[in-house]
């Protein structure tokens, strides 16, 4: 039996390219497709992968691209209309960029009608394509699987091809239309508004039904005798004078003082950003400078809440802008 040489180990000074497969001899970068081996390249690199190929016949073997790496592409005018191209919206099968789905728009082009879109539509305005991405970096889009004859009896086949499509996985869901989210905020504006206008109006009734409960002075008598004719007319009784015309007495040195008034309780920090904010005199820039020292010695909770306010502030610049 002749003896089988041992497996070769691997050169140290070749490094295979985590990008395009090649083999460089270069320790830091690709002599292939010059990408670099660094941990931050590679992070780079990966936060840039996605479901959409490019056709290049110089560079075959580079992985996908996300949709936000394809549309700067398109921006910078390396995508065009010839451009060949695959994705979630082409089933993974090489289209025109001008005819592809969520990427055709990009160009100013309709993919279904061939009209002239704006690059930030959501839909076509003449046939009502929808134009909405699929951002998801983890779905490819596939076609479902449906049996072939000769794989099945065509009775199998035939009852499968009469299943409805499996729609896209739960993270491809599309996006709502900028349309109804601005009827949805300014539904929520209107609410929020109706609501301030119906405290006011019931605290302006309590404010009235506090008022007429107040104590009033007692109507003169009407079961007094009538007056005779021979007795003389008495004096006029004058005319109880109005509880509001009415002066206390002037204090006598008896009188005891009266309290002080409670000290109003300094206002938090918490409270003067977020009165603030909601003036519109404080800047996220002025907000930072502020935090900063205050930051190091809170307790979790203490950041817990201030987290809380910052993610609040858009709301209350808001709030203050309200009539």
């Amino acid at each position: 039996m002749p003896d089988v040489p041992p497996p070769s180990a691997p050169n140290p000074s070749r490094l295979l390219c985590p990008y395009c497969g090649a083999i460089s001899s270069n320790p830091k970068r690709c002599e292939e497709c010059a990408g670099f081996f660094d941990p931050l390249s590679r992070q780079a690199t990966q936060n840039a992968m996605g479901p959409w190929f490019i056709r290049d016949p110089k560079r075959p073997f580079h992985p996908g691209c996300s949709f936000e790496t394809l549309r700067d592409m398109v921006r910078k005018g390396r995508i065009t209309a010839d451009t060949i191209l695959r994705g979630p919206t082409t089933h993974q099968l090489w289209n025109f960029a001008a005819r592809t789905p969520s990427v055709a728009n990009l160009l100013g082009i309709c993919h279904n009608c061939r009209r002239e879109a704006k690059p930030d539509a959501t839909e076509c305005p003449a046939c009502r394509a929808s134009f909405a991405p699929v951002t998801d970096r983890q779905h490819l889009g596939l076609s479902p699987v449906h049996l072939l004859p000769g794989q099945a009896a065509p009775e199998a086949i035939a009852a499968a091809s009469m299943t409805p499509k499996a729609g896209p996985p739960p993270n491809a869901r599309r996006l709502p239309s900028a349309k109804w989210l601005a009827i949805a905020l300014v539904a929520s504006v209107l609410a929020f508004t109706a609501f301030l206008t119906r405290e006011a109006v019931l605290a302006h009734r309590r404010d009235l039904a506090t008022l007429r409960a107040a104590p009033s002075l007692p109507p003169a008598p009407a079961d007094e005798p009538a007056p005779s004719s021979a007795a003389p007319q008495p004096a006029p009784i004058p005319a109880a004078p109005d509880a509001a015309s009415i002066t206390p007495p002037p204090p006598t040195a008896e009188a005891v003082a009266p309290e002080p008034a409670p000290t109003r309780a300094p206002e938090s920090l918490a409270d003067t950003i977020a009165r603030e904010i909601r003036e519109g005199r404080l800047t996220d820039a002025d907000l930072a400078q502020r935090l900063a020292p205050e930051r190091a010695t809170m307790s979790p909770a203490e950041s817990a809440a201030w987290d809380a306010l910052l993610a609040r502030r858009d709301t209350l610049r808001r709030l203050a802008r309200l009539p």
